[in-house]
């Protein structure tokens, strides 16, 4: 495969190739924040759930009701 990669001009020498993989830890990185995000909204919104569970449903939208 390298071979055939060398003779059309993909690879630039037979040595060790890199690659630039910055766009994809990038778009690790904010997965994992909006994955904090989340997490953070999670307990306090099950708190409200329990306590004004009336005034939560006001707030947040139900995805059953279309």
């Amino acid at each position: 495969m390298l071979s055939c990669f060398l003779e059309k001009g993909l690879l630039k020498s037979p040595k060790q190739q890199r690659t630039d993989s910055s766009h994809v830890l990038a778009a690790i990185r904010v997965l994992s924040r909006l994955e904090n995000i989340g997490e953070t909204l999670h307990h306090p919104l099950n708190t409200l759930a329990v306590a004004v569970p009336n005034w939560l449903r006001t707030i947040v939208p139900n995805p059953d009701k279309k």
